[in-house]
C-alpha cells in the first residue's frame, strides 16, 4: 500500500510463514489460489521463486484490475494455474509498456526454472524500467501519462526486494487443494489440499520421454529402417509394437496421435524397403536368366562365337551390378554354359570336318562338295573376336582354323 506521504508499507500478513517453517500447516497449504505458484498448487517442493509467481499474479491483478484466473471453486482456479496461460497483460492493458509486460510473463511462468532465479534479477530489471520511464524512488515521475505503470514500478521494486527475504521450504509431496467450502460471507477460507488429477495429455506428455529414448536407442544403433531393415528387422518392429502400444494406451491425445504416426512410418519403410528389394532382385535374376537363354538361342542359331562373346561381354557386369542378388556361383554358371556352347559346337563340326577330309580323295566329287559346303556355313558362326582371351574362345578359334585345314 502506498500512503499519502509516499511511504509504501506491506500488510494482510495472515499467510506469512518463516521458511522453516514449510508452506503447510495440519495438511493444509498457506496460499491464495488466484496468486499461488502451479507447483504449489500441485504440492512440489517450492522455494523463493513461488513468492515471485504471487508477485507476479499480484501486479497483473493490480495493473489489468482482474486476476490472471477464476472459476466456480478453488479446484478451478488451482487447475487453470496450473495448466493454462493467462490472457497476456498487453490485451487488457494496452498503453502498459512492453518492458513491464515482459517481466509480468517472466514472473508468472509456469516452470520456477523459466522465472527470475532470484529478486535480485528482478529488481534489476525494475531498475532498468525506472532510468527508462524517469521514475522516482518514491514513485512519481515528470509525465503523467504513465502514473499508474510509475506506482506499479515503485511498489513491485520494494516488493521484491522484501519477497527475496522469505525463501519457503520444501513441504511434503503430494499435498494438493480441495474445493473449500464458502463462508457465511460467501469467500472461500479453507485450505485443505486436493488432488488435481493430471489430464490423459498431460500423462501420455509424461510417458513420452520414455518413450523418445527408447527410439533415440534404436536409430542410435540401427540407423534407418530402410537401410537396415535386413541386419535390424527384429528390433524395428520391436519399436513399431512399442510406439502402437503406447498409441492404443494414450489414444485421443496428441503424443498418442504421434506415436500412431511413428508405428506406421516405421512398418510402412519396413514394407517399402521389402519390396523394393524383392522388385530389385526379381528384376536382376529375370535380366540373368535372359542373358543365359540369349545365349543359349544364339548357340542353337549356329553362332556359337557370338554367344561366347555375349556370356564373356554381359554376365561378368550384371554380377558387378548385382552382387546382393546375383552371388558369385553364377559366374560358374556363365563359365559352364560357355564350356557347353564349345562343346556342342566341337561335336557338331568335328564330324563335318572328317567327312571333308575322307571324301577328299574323290576331288571333285558330289561327296566332297557337299560336304565343303556344310562345312563351310558351320564355319561362319566359330570365329571368335580376335582379342578374346578367354577359354572357349581360343577353343573355338582352333575350331574354326581347323576348318580350313
Amino acid at each position: 500500500m502506498l500512503t499519502a506521504e509516499g511511504t509504501v508499507k506491506i500488510g494482510d500478513l495472515g499467510l506469512a510463514k518463516k521458511a522453516d517453517d514449510g508452506g503447510v500447516e495440519g495438511g493444509q497449504i498457506f496460499g491464495t489460489p488466484h496468486f499461488i505458484a502451479p507447483e504449489q498448487a500441485q504440492g512440489k517442493p517450492i522455494d523463493h521463486r513461488a513468492d515471485l509467481y504471487a508477485l507476479g499474479a499480484t501486479f497483473y491483478r493490480v495493473l489489468s484490475g482482474k486476476t490472471p484466473f477464476s472459476g466456480e471453486n478453488v479446484k478451478e482456479i488451482l487447475v487453470k494455474q496450473v495448466r493454462e496461460e493467462p490472457v497476456p497483460l498487453k490485451k487488457l492493458v494496452a498503453d502498459l509498456p512492453d518492458e513491464m509486460a515482459a517481466v509480468i510473463a517472466k514472473l508468472m511462468q509456469k516452470k520456477p526454472e523459466d522465472r527470475y532465479r532470484s529478486a535480485q534479477g528482478l529488481y534489476d530489471d525494475l531498475e532498468l524500467i525506472r532510468v527508462r520511464y524517469h521514475l522516482e524512488a518514491h514513485g512519481q515521475a515528470a509525465s503523467a501519462r504513465r502514473s499508474k505503470v510509475i506506482a506499479v514500478v515503485a511498489v513491485l521494486a520494494v516488493l521484491a526486494v522484501g519477497g527475496y527475504a522469505f525463501h519457503l521450504a520444501t513441504r511434503p509431496k503430494e499435498v494438493e487443494w480441495r474445493d473449500r467450502p464458502e463462508d457465511t460471507n460467501g469467500r472461500n477460507n479453507d485450505t485443505t489440499p486436493v488432488v488435481v488429477e493430471p489430464t490423459p495429455a498431460e500423462k501420455a506428455e509424461s510417458a513420452w520421454g520414455a518413450m523418445a529414448l527408447e527410439a533415440s536407442k534404436v536409430y542410435g544403433a540401427c540407423g534407418t529402417p530402410e537401410k537396415t531393415w535386413q541386419t535390424h528387422g527384429d528390433r524395428w518392429e520391436g519399436l513399431a509394437k512399442r510406439y502402437s502400444e503406447f498409441a492404443e494406451k494414450h489414444a485421443g491425445t496428441p503424443k498418442g496421435d504421434e506415436a500412431k504416426k511413428e508405428a506406421e512410418k516405421i512398418r510402412s519403410a519396413l514394407e517399402t524397403a521389402r519390396t523394393s528389394w524383392e522388385a530389385r532382385k526379381a528384376a536382376a535374376l529375370d535380366a540373368w536368366l535372359g542373358l543365359l537363354a540369349e545365349a543359349r538361342g544364339l548357340a542353337d542359331a549356329g553362332q556359337p562365337a557370338k554367344a561366347v562373346a555375349l556370356l564373356d561381354a554381359k554376365a561378368k557386369a550384371q554380377l558387378e551390378a548385382n552382387p546382393e542378388f546375383l552371388p558369385k556361383e553364377k559366374s560358374k554358371e556363365a563359365a559352364d554354359l560357355a564350356k557347353a556352347i564349345v562343346d556342342d559346337a566341337e561335336a557338331r563340326v568335328s564330324p563335318l570336318i572328317e567327312a571333308v577330309r575322307a571324301s577328299a580323295p574323290k576331288f571333285p566329287g558330289h561327296e566332297f562338295l557337299a560336304a565343303a559346303k556344310t562345312l563351310r556355313e558351320a564355319r561362319e558362326g566359330l570365329a571368335p573376336p580376335t582379342e578374346a582371351k578367354d577359354e572357349p574362345s581360343v577353343r573355338l578359334r582352333g575350331l574354326s582354323a581347323a576348318t580350313r585345314g
